[in-house]
């Protein structure tokens, strides 16, 4: 991620390596992930195909992931780019985003948390028109649509409904099962259609989640000198 002289940030917000287009399983979000590709490509080649997108969707269908891996790619080509996590930048008022409209990308993440503060409503609103009045991209994730997210500022609600509206599909459970299998597979475990199924109905569907569990699940599996049986995990994870 590469940072503007002209942004003094107070939070120094750090990108996972791991964050990228190729680990993210798009499942039924497929059509998501070439948007944001192709819009990483445009905006390298300083001629963005738009300069407003709403990723919208439930906790856990991957909206950080695909904010930060956006950050990378664009960042790796030497463009001015910042992610910002909406709920720790509202501990300071919105003067901290001076200068933020330099930047060629802007990801602003959980944007649900504006609810309530008019403030820093206002100041995402002269954000948005500073961004686009200079042809850069503003990229924003919230858990409720443009249209439903019910903040107080009209004026910004419409603005997020401008350009383009993207919701993350939850994973089915095929999709699910097959991001344990294929991430075990590649942490070197063999998983089983059987003890696949077996998590996925007993965990929630988010991807996070998932690996967080496959990562217990691989600790357990070394510290045991055990297969990933259906009875081992159900040990292991106390269900």
């Amino acid at each position: 991620m590469a940072i503007s002289q002209l942004v003094q940030l107070p939070l120094d917000v750090q990108l996972k390596p791991e964050a990228n287009f190729d680990s993210f399983w798009a499942g039924e979000n497929s059509a998501v992930v070439d948007a944001l590709l192709r819009l990483s490509e445009s905006i390298v080649l300083q001629n963005p195909i738009e300069t407003n997108f709403y990723l919208w969707g439930a906790e856990g269908v991957g909206k950080t992931h695909l904010l930060q891996a956006l950050c990378n790619q664009v960042g790796s080509k030497g463009i001015d780019c910042v992610y910002l996590p909406l709920p720790e930048l509202l501990k300071y008022g919105p003067e901290v985003m001076q200068g933020i409209e330099n930047m060629k990308l802007v990801c602003l993440d959980d944007v649900q948390c504006l609810i309530g503060n008019k403030q820093w409503q206002i100041g995402i609103f002269h954000l948005f028109n500073r961004l686009r009045d200079r042809g850069h991209c503003l990229v924003v994730s919230s858990d409720e649509s443009a249209l439903q997210i019910p903040l107080e500022l009209a004026d910004l609600k419409s603005r997020f409904s401008w350009g383009l509206t993207f919701k993350l599909e939850s994973l089915s459970e095929l999709d699910a099962r097959n991001l344990l299998i294929d991430h075990a597979n590649k942490r070197g475990l063999e998983m089983s259609e059987e003890v696949a199924d077996y998590i996925v109905t007993r965990a929630r569907r988010s991807a996070p989640e998932l690996l967080t569990t496959l990562e217990q699940l691989d600790l357990a599996s070394l510290s045991a000198k055990r297969k990933l049986t259906r009875p081992f995990v159900k040990d292991v994870l106390d269900w």
